[in-house]
């Protein structure tokens, strides 16, 4: 979020002659420039006033109606005051684009046509701000993108997401600088690989975005705390299915023979995928049950009605130690 905190000397110019930065000579200083700053200055402090009260609309009029009278002065220190309190308005407002345009014409003025006379707190926050609301502007491009990547993963496109998600990358880590950020996107990325199955890659990206979050420098809070669970929980799923691959790869193997009518070679990839299950991750696995059965099933469409049923039964035996996998059982007979 970007800072308003100028500090103020409206006193002094609503009471005294001042003539906040203006290279002129004393002789220069007219009645009629010396009301045209304190006109601005009176609008600024109203601007103010209203910003407090959260009409930041109202107040970004004000300090239009401040830089407009002293519009035709030669440049001085309150120009840049004013560019910086319109961008702080724009950015409220939610315009960043903005709201850097104006700390971008504070610097110029600060930087470039003040040099010396220029105020040294003036100079820190219109950089500050200007940076800040660079990161802004990138984080927002990120968070768009990330959003378009979602779409494409909720229709199983992994490649077009990950495409998305790497130019999402980019702007949050060299733009935003948002180490968060970074690891929500890669979060995401790692899910584009574990899709294809490439779950050993999901898991170093996920040690990655781990990383990002377990640095000393960064704030902990109640977010970061809830990222930190989620790639945690994440790792543990895709270490169980990386070990479980193998199996459902074969089981939908066999699902593919069978509805091609290839009952020989569907029985020879759904035991394969018994004999995967046993090794991989237990035999009281459910996967173990789905692959019974796709055995009786191809058994029973090629005669071998006694096999069938005995694979049938194990099946039926082995899904029921499985509460969340009861609504199997109406399918197996």
């Amino acid at each position: 979020m970007v800072s308003n905190a100028i500090e103020s000397r409206q006193s002094t110019s609503m009471n005294e002659p001042n003539n906040d930065g203006l290279q002129l000579g004393a002789d220069d200083l007219s009645p009629k420039t010396i009301r045209l700053l304190h006109e601005a200055r009176v609008w600024q402090s109203s601007a103010a006033a209203v910003a407090k009260t959260s009409d930041f609309t109202t107040a970004l009029c004000f300090y239009r109606n401040a830089q407009a009278k002293i519009g035709a002065l030669t440049v001085c220190n309150l120009h840049a005051e004013l560019h910086i309190n319109a961008g702080c308005v724009l950015s409220k407002l939610g315009d960043s684009v903005a709201a850097k345009g104006e700390f971008a014409s504070a610097l110029l003025v600060l930087q470039r046509l003040l040099g010396p006379s220029a105020r040294a707190d003036l100079l820190q926050l219109a950089q500050w701000n200007y940076d800040q609301t660079g990161r802004e502007i990138h984080a927002a491009k990120a968070r768009k993108l990330l959003h378009e990547a979602n779409e494409h993963l909720s229709h199983r496109a992994h490649l077009s997401a990950r495409t998305i998600l790497h130019e999402a990358l980019t702007y949050a880590e060299h733009g935003a600088q948002d180490p968060i950020l970074q690891a929500q996107l890669l979060n995401q990325i790692a899910w584009t690989y574990a899709g294809e199955g490439d779950h050993t890659r999901g898991i170093s990206i996920l040690r990655g975005a781990r990383r990002l979050l377990s640095k000393p420098d960064l704030t902990k809070n109640e977010g970061v705390e809830k990222l930190l669970t989620a790639l945690q929980t994440n790792l543990k799923h895709f270490r169980t299915t990386r070990r479980q691959w193998p199996v459902w790869q074969l089981l939908e193997k066999s699902k593919l023979l069978m509805s091609q009518g290839l009952f020989e070679q569907a029985e020879a990839a759904a035991t394969e995928a018994m004999a995967a299950c046993r090794e991989r991750v237990g035999a009281d696995h459910p996967a173990m049950g789905y692959a019974m059965h796709d055995v009786a099933v191809c058994q029973t469409m090629l005669g071998e009605y006694d096999g069938a049923q005995r694979h049938f039964k194990c099946a039926k035996v082995l899904m029921s130690k499985w509460p969340q996998h009861h609504n199997a059982l109406e399918w197996i007979l």
